[in-house]
This record gives structure tokens, sequence and C-alpha cells, in this order.
């Protein structure tokens, strides 16, 4: 699969938002959180090599991909978002993996309710708080985006996502992530 290829896209309203998601496959389930610009579409290929052992749930968190952005959040607010995703698929315990922010989520999330979990992957992320260099470059990034919108933010963060060599090599990727950071409301 494409990661523009729909599933089955199911949404559920979490808050005020509707959490759009993906379901696929069947056994233990794991639940797929993506990294800030990005959406769900980027497990895409992750989740086809599951679905035959697990039941993968990708998840677009509110205000990107196809899910609304409802009020403001925080990353301990989204953690307790995915529980009430949790309680509304009646999931048991899974396995949950996070990328980058989705990373941070994650943590949040196994922090509330390590009883909900059977796994956690964390995949280029971290555990401690921002650095003042970092928090710089959050801010210039949410100037940038205020400023200039999403494709200001595409421009910048894929040479930080992507190597030389994979812009070159792989143009389909670059579109692809391109066309999910270009897709997030600048809001």
């Amino acid at each position: 699969r494409t990661p523009d290829t729909e599933i089955g896209m199911k949404q559920v309203p979490i808050d005020g938002a509707n959490w759009a998601y993906d379901d696929q496959g069947a056994g233990r389930p794991i639940v797929l959180v993506h990294g800030f610009p990005l959406d769900r579409r980027l497990w895409a290929g992750v989740a086809a090599e599951l679905e035959d052992s697990f039941r993968v749930l990708s998840v677009d968190l509110p205000g990107f991909g196809q899910s609304t952005l409802g009020r403001g959040f925080t990353l301990p607010s989204l953690a307790e978002g995915l529980e009430k995703l949790r309680q509304s698929l009646n999931l048991e315990k899974f396995v949950l993996a996070g990328l980058s922010m989705g990373g941070y989520i994650a943590q949040a999330f196994a922090d509330q309710n390590p009883a909900s979990l059977s796994g956690l992957v964390l995949v280029d992320t971290k555990a401690d708080a921002d650095n003042p260099q970092q928090k710089q470059g959050r801010a210039k990034m949410i100037e940038l985006v205020r400023s200039s919108g999403s494709k200001a933010v595409a421009d910048d963060m894929l040479g930080k996502m992507l190597s030389p060599a994979t812009i070159r090599q792989s143009p389909q990727l670059v579109r692809d992530l391109r066309a999910m950071m270009e897709a997030v409301p600048a809001k």
C-alpha cells in the first residue's frame, strides 16, 4: 500500500474533536501515533506488514490528517484522548507505538495508564524536556507557521526528516511526506 491508500477510515468523537483512525488486521492490538506535522498515513507500510498478525490502529491526532481539531490540546490531554479512544474501542491491553511527538504522547499515556499497555514502542523520540535551544527552535517553528503557513513548515522540515540521499532517491516518499505536512492547518 501507499501512504495515501484509505483502509476504511473510521472516526470517534473525543473531547469536541473527531479522531480519525484506520483499523485493520486481527489479533493483539497495536496503536500507532504519528509525529509532527504528519498523520496516520505515515504508518501505512508498517500497518501493512503487521496486519496479518495484529490488529493495527493508526491514529490521526486532532488537527492532523482527517481528525478535526476541536479545542486546543496538550501532550497530556492527547494521552487522555488516547485513553478515551481505547475505551471506545473496547481495547483491554495494547501495544502503543509513537514517533517523535507521538512518542511524547505515548510516554504520557504510559505514565497515566500503565495497566492498559502490553508494550511500548518509542521511535525517534526522547524522554527529557527541551533544552533552551530546542525551545527556541519550536518558537521559530510557531512563528514560521503563523507568518507563512504549513507549506513553509514542510519546506523547513523535509531536510531535517530525510537525508539528501533519500530526497534524491525516493521522490514519491518526499511527495507523500510533503503532502501530509502541507495538509496540516496552520492553527
